[in-house]
């Protein structure tokens, strides 16, 4: 577990602007109410302002080219309150490779790895 998790971590540090991007879209999707997108000032090339419907299916279609696992991933990490965890979230998506200068100990790395191994090792749609 050990190994997996010092992989994964090492792999989500190289993978921290897709998954930005990923963390972006969902934000995007989830603030896409009403008729037309949330700002007025967002506008398409022609100068109108983006439809609501059209703008969600243009986040979901960017989204399906997304690789599922990694979007669990974002939403796994958006859902954590563990103070300890979210400091480590914010030194992967950071890419700070010594967490130590953040406050996580070896042991509490450890830990956290074995968390993050956890969350990749359920099936897709068993990811809260």
């Amino acid at each position: 577990m050990e190994y997996t998790g010092r992989f994964l971590e090492s792999l989500l540090i190289d993978s921290r602007q897709e998954l930005l991007r990923i963390k972006r879209l969902l934000a995007a999707l989830e603030g896409c109410t009403g008729i037309t997108a949330p700002s007025y000032r967002e506008r398409v090339q022609g100068g109108d302002s983006t439809p609501a419907a059209q703008r969600r299916l243009e986040l979901k279609d960017a989204l399906d080219r997304c690789s599922p696992t990694l979007i669990e991933i974002v939403r796994t990490f958006d859902l954590q309150t563990d103070k300890k965890k979210i400091v480590y979230i914010h030194c992967i998506l950071d890419g700070v490779e010594d967490m130590a200068s953040r406050g996580i100990t070896p042991a509490q790395r450890k830990a956290l790895r074995a968390w993050l191994a956890g969350i990749v090792e359920k099936p897709v749609s068993d990811c809260p």
